[in-house]
């Protein structure tokens, strides 16, 4: 795994734990795996604040792809 920003990617990563597809507990353990993901992310405080609103964003989830969002380099960091 690499992160792109700003048109440059970071070293690559690997990625060491995750889901087994194809399984029938799968669905189960990625929904608690999400679900603890998200409260650690939204207590960090990193995200920024898009539209005319200023609605904060911290991620956005389709499936199993996501996206975390984060107005600096350090934030980034932060969630490392």
């Amino acid at each position: 795994m690499a992160v792109c920003w700003k048109g440059f990617l970071s070293f690559q990563f690997c990625v060491t734990s995750g889901v087994r597809q194809g399984i029938s507990p799968s669905p189960s353990v990625f929904n608690v795996f999400m679900n603890v993901f998200i409260i650690k992310l939204r207590q960090l405080g990193n995200g920024c604040n898009v539209g005319l609103c200023g609605q904060f964003v911290d991620r956005i989830l389709y499936a199993d792809d996501i996206i975390i969002l984060t107005a600096s380099v350090r934030g980034l960091k932060k969630i490392c």
